[in-house]
């Protein structure tokens, strides 16, 4: 087997149903686990972490073989190369925060002042490190607990909703500092969510899991594309588009955005010319037209084909429509009426109207 996989087997049974997860997820990567509540996300990383024992598990992170029952091996806790930090921060009340990291760093194998130095720059503390925790606000708190769980330089992260109890400010100001930790560490990250929002800003591996049970597990715009299952994050039905920053438009304050065979204009985030970076685009707001739109408000309009017509199971008085633009695909939400209206079909030409665009930089 690849060292360079993580490699997860585990069946073990749950209150009202079993957790059966087999899976291979690359290493080095951001695995965004998504699912609703009680779907065994934090009972899979409590087995990852060894805080929970798996009636059966097999669980390999690069190298090291943390559990295998067939050899009657099972690794503790405190001897896995791993960092978790949950939903509350939990810090040491009556230690500082330069105390909550060194209590962290003393369990790394091969402590080092500079790996130390590394972890408060890269999470930008230096003004905190005198503080105690009970002075910091929830979003200090969080940057701090990941801190602390990056000064043993893990070989695996594992995050359980860490911004669910942040406000949406402080939910912003983590996700970029949250998405650079697997470059900047070289670590493997699981990130469980709810948001499909965290989703898209932050997974290159997709993982959804629905009581025990992974339905799917794929690269991000591989998984949302799947026809199979465009509903696989919930209602908000979308896609994403990795794009390149090719032109600016001071004037009016607006960024061009390729991709393939297309492009799309957003409001300037203060990205540079030739910077890469995704959209995340809402089915509900991509619109169909048969010919070129003109004279309309709407200023991102594609050329496309249909690719694919579906009825929405949720919703009688909708359908899915997926459009094939060059190589890549987006999803367009309008009514059954529409459909029927404009009689369309599988392989005709159609103008998509882009009325919404969320850039995810």
């Amino acid at each position: 087997m690849s060292p360079s996989l993580i490699h997860i087997d585990i069946d073990t049974p749950l209150e009202s149903f079993s957790l059966r997860v087999n899976v291979e997820l690359p290493a080095q990567q951001i695995v965004t686990l998504f699912g609703h509540s009680g779907s065994g996300k934090t009972t899979l990383l409590r087995c990852l972490s060894g805080l929970t024992r798996p009636k059966r598990a097999f669980i390999r992170v690069d190298d090291e073989i943390w559990q295998d029952d067939r050899q009657g091996h099972f690794t503790p806790p405190w001897m896995r190369s791993i960092g978790v930090v949950f939903q509350e921060a939990s810090l040491f009340a009556h230690l500082s925060v330069m105390e909550n990291l060194q209590f962290g760093f003393k369990r790394s194998p091969n402590p080092s002042a500079t790996q130390l130095q590394h972890v408060i720059e890269a999470f930008d503390i230096g003004e905190l490190l005198h503080r105690s925790p009970q002075t910091l606000s929830g979003g200090q708190k969080q940057r701090v607990a990941l801190a602390r769980a990056m000064t043993t330089n893990p070989k695996l992260l594992l995050l359980d909703e860490p911004l669910a109890a942040l406000d949406p400010v402080a939910k912003e100001n983590l996700l970029p500092l949250i998405k650079s930790t697997c470059k900047d560490f070289r670590t493997s990250l699981i990130y469980v969510t709810h948001s499909p929002h965290e989703v898209a800003y932050l997974s290159q591996t997709l993982m959804v899991l629905n009581n025990g049970v992974i339905n799917a597990c794929a690269p991000l715009l591989e998984a949302l594309s799947n026809s199979q299952n465009p509903w696989i994050l919930g209602d908000d039905v979308a896609s994403i588009l990795e794009c390149e920053v090719t032109q600016k438009d001071p004037q009016f304050g607006l960024l061009l955005l390729s991709f393939t065979a297309g492009a799309l204009w957003v409001k300037d985030s203060g990205l540079a010319l030739n910077e890469r970076t995704r959209v995340r685009l809402l089915a509900k707001d991509v619109s169909l037209s048969l010919s070129q739109p003109k004279d309309s408000s709407i200023q991102n309009t594609l050329p496309t084909q249909i690719a694919l017509i579906l009825d929405d199971p949720k919703e009688r008085s909708q359908a899915l429509v997926q459009l094939k633009v060059g190589e890549s695909l987006i999803w367009s939400r309008i009514t059954q009426r529409a459909v029927k209206q404009l009689n369309l079909q599988v392989g005709q030409s159609a103008w998509a109207q882009v009325k919404s665009v969320a850039l995810m930089d």
